[in-house]
């Protein structure tokens, strides 16, 4: 079975929460946590301190993870700003650029999706920002209809990460979709809207998945992350991702970029 892992970039920096309901959400969830001993005092502390800081994003500590342990990451960023996902087109950019230039993938974390207009829209934009022409896509929270592939086929883009479910890719006309096979939200979360499961219960929960996939024979197993909480702030989601990348090692699992995925399945 292949590994694709990939990560959104859902946030940049705090104060651009400042018109969005982003951050009051933020801390009753934070508040709740620590009230239910699911976090500690010195994980609370980090995150209002990230809050005053400005800073939200991990990028660059886990863009150096990933090079460090062969993983082969793609990033989405977003050009479009919608449900609590709120940087502008000069971080996009700033960040894109220095993604690119570490030679990992970037794709789009798309927000239009029920109309073609609004998806072409996306593309181009995304397309002067990084000078790219060829690479994929993933909608923000996993949004989409029954038309959406088949506008992001109609679109020209070469993969889609958007669909939920533990399948192996298929093809939408010249569209390849990989569908969310695993995502830290899912794993960490699962039924509630925040931590109350201990890393040990998440890690037993994460080999279940990756077992059940090699029972349905899982070609490519792809799996979601946010840079957001590769931080000693969220050390649970931290400890489970290095966790997660040192077991996949360790069963000699193989580590694959959407782009020579594409390029095996055509083969």
């Amino acid at each position: 079975m292949n590994i694709i892992i990939s990560h959104d970039v859902d946030h940049i920096n705090s104060f651009e929460h400042l018109s969005d309901l982003f951050l009051p959400k933020y801390f009753i969830r934070n508040t709740l946590e620590l009230f239910a001993k699911s976090i500690s005092l010195s994980e609370f502390q980090k995150r209002i301190w990230h809050v005053l800081r400005n800073k939200f994003n991990n990028i660059e500590a886990l863009v150096a993870f990933d090079k460090e342990h062969s993983v082969k990451s793609t990033f989405f960023i977003a050009v479009n700003q919608a449900l609590n996902l709120s940087y502008n087109s000069n971080q996009a950019k700033r960040w894109t650029d220095y993604i690119l230039n570490k030679g990992i993938p970037v794709g789009i974390h798309g927000i239009a999706y029920d109309t073609i207009d609004g998806i072409m829209e996306e593309k181009e934009r995304f397309k002067e920002l990084s000078g790219n022409y060829s690479f994929g896509i993933r909608m923000h929270y996993l949004r989409m209809n029954e038309n959406t592939l088949a506008y992001l086929e109609q679109a020209g883009y070469r993969y889609d990460s958007t669909v939920y479910s533990l399948k192996n890719p298929y093809k939408i006309g010249n569209l390849w979709e990989f569908p969310v096979n695993l995502m830290d939200t899912c794993a960490i979360y699962g039924d509630s809207n925040h931590q109350i499961k201990s890393l040990e219960q998440i890690k037993k929960e994460t080999i279940q998945s990756i077992e059940k996939a090699e029972e349905l024979k899982i070609q490519y197993f792809t799996i979601v992350t946010h840079d957001f909480y590769f931080s000693d702030s969220h050390k649970t989601w931290k400890d489970w991702y290095i966790w997660l990348i040192d077991y996949l090692q360790v069963r000699t699992y193989k580590f694959i970029s959407f782009e020579n995925a594409v390029r095996e399945l055509e083969s």
